[in-house]
């Protein structure tokens, strides 16, 4: 078992809630849906996600995925993330141009 510690405190992160809903992203949108741990540090605050599931739990092409991510995701703490910084730069920039088309057509 990994031991996550704060860099800045110098102490080992705590968990705060297990088996939150952790949405991997893709340019295209929503890719795998995962389970993981929230971790938040004694010290400042800050929260980490930890702990994934070996497997996705769902993935984009199955017919149910919308449902299974809204279903994980209710009621419970959420995160979505990207594999790297330019991959969500990218979605977000293809998000913001697809909201302008809509609001000059």
């Amino acid at each position: 078992m990994s031991r996550p510690v704060c860099v800045q405190c110098q102490v080992e992160f705590r968990p705060v809630k297990c088996g939150i809903a952790a949405e991997a992203m893709a340019t295209f949108g929503s890719y795998q849906l995962f389970m993981a741990d929230l971790y938040q540090c004694p010290g400042c605050g800050i929260s980490i996600v930890h702990e994934f599931s070996t497997e996705p739990i769902a993935e984009h092409f199955q017919e149910n995925y919308t449902r299974n991510v809204e279903a994980r995701s209710a009621g419970r703490p959420h995160v979505q993330y990207w594999r790297n910084l330019e991959e969500k730069r990218r979605y977000e920039r293809e998000r913001e141009a697809e909201r302008d088309s809509r609001l000059t057509a």
